[in-house]
Parts: structure tokens; C-alpha cells; sequence
């Protein structure tokens, strides 16, 4: 263990590295003290709040595809009080093809998670050249991955029609 004497120095000359090195002591002692994340140190209220914005963010995705689905049915109830194609068929074509798009959007979705976990950690170690090379990454294949599932709805509209 150190003592305060052992940091103090006999000569002008030494004394700006001897208070530095106190300083990078003091810096030690009050990062090691402040609580973080990993040891509870977030606190219940920000936790919280942090859950209820992930179980929003959770809850809007089906909340969209149940609205989507009401304005679906309600023009195809619509459409058969008027001659048109069954209702119920209309339905299960469109959750045929829902399903199968976001099958294949799932898939890609690998490459989103990994480039973003690539950002986050260029960030977080305050590493601004390459957060800017990872952000430049992960817009291209964002890019490249709509337009690759684009080419495919493309060319299989006609058939995706026929149902």
C-alpha cells in the first residue's frame, strides 16, 4: 500500500509527474468505486423505463400486422358482398406471402445484427475512424440486402399474383 509521502517530491522539477501520477491514482480509485451496469448500479427506475421502451418496441410489430390484417379483411368482405373473390382465400394468400417474406427477410437479418454489433463496439470504445468505416458497412448491406429481396419479390410477382 502507498502512502501519500511516497507520492511527494523532493524537487521542483519532479513535482508536475508526481501530481500526475496522484491524479491517475485518484481517477483509479473513483473508477473502481462507481457502481456500473454489470453490479447493479443502474438502479430499478432506469431499468424500468428501459423495459417499457423494449416491450413497446416489441408490442408494435404485431400491433401493425393485426391492423394490417383488419383493413385487409374488412375490403376483401367488402369485395365478396359485391361478387368478388372469396374473403378467407383473399386472407390465407396474404399470410401465405407474409410469412414467406418475412422468412426471407429474416434471413438477412443476420446481417444487420452483425454490422450493428460492429458499430456499437467501434463506439463504445470511442473509436471514431472505424464507427465511421463500420456505419459506411452496415448501410451497405442494408442496401445491398433491399435490393437483393427486391430482385426476388420482382421476380416472383407473377407468380405470387396467380395465387
Amino acid at each position: 500500500r502507498r502512502h501519500r509521502h511516497q507520492f511527494r517530491s523532493s524537487s521542483p522539477r519532479q513535482g508536475a509527474p508526481a501530481r500526475a501520477a496522484r491524479a491517475r491514482l485518484r481517477a483509479r480509485r473513483a473508477a473502481a468505486a462507481a457502481p456500473s451496469a454489470m453490479d447493479g448500479g443502474i438502479g430499478w427506475a432506469r431499468l424500468a423505463s428501459l423495459s417499457a421502451v423494449a416491450a413497446v418496441n416489441d408490442a408494435i410489430a404485431p400491433l401493425a400486422a393485426l391492423l394490417e390484417l383488419v383493413v385487409l379483411s374488412a375490403a376483401l368482405s367488402r369485395d365478396e358482398d359485391r361478387g368478388g373473390p372469396d374473403a378467407a382465400e383473399g386472407l390465407a394468400a396474404y399470410g401465405a406471402v407474409i410469412s414467406a417474406v418475412t422468412f426471407a427477410l429474416n434471413i438477412f437479418n443476420f446481417v444487420v445484427i452483425v454490422n450493428m454489433s460492429g458499430v456499437a463496439r467501434a463506439v463504445g470504445a470511442s473509436a471514431w475512424a472505424e464507427t465511421g468505416r463500420r456505419v459506411r458497412t452496415a448501410f451497405a448491406a442494408a442496401a445491398a440486402s433491399g435490393a437483393l429481396c427486391a430482385a426476388v419479390l420482382i421476380a416472383l410477382e407473377v407468380p405470387v399474383y396467380a395465387l
